[in-house]
């Protein structure tokens, strides 16, 4: 198989699911096709640094076939 194969691109499709304070579950965020994935949404309370939890899965044909990611823990603040 080559890179060109349009089986090997879709198999490295995933959703991207996210959590963030107030949040009461994940929330699927973007289907990714291409990396890297960057998070613009602002933070809840502009200028307040948060921690934002993210996890992903692999799709294939629209449907999720793999299991997910471990979660992964994000301090996001801003850059002066």
């Amino acid at each position: 198989m080559t890179s060109g194969d349009p089986f090997l691109r879709s198999n490295q499709r995933e959703n991207i699911y996210s959590e963030r304070d107030g949040d009461t579950a994940f929330k699927l965020l973007s289907r990714d096709t291409h990396s890297p994935y960057v998070d613009n949404r602002p933070t809840l309370v502009a200028g307040k640094p948060e921690l934002r939890q993210y996890k992903a899965i692999f799709v294939v044909d629209d449907h999720e076939v793999s299991e997910f990611s471990d979660d992964i823990t994000v301090n996001c603040a801003l850059l002066v």
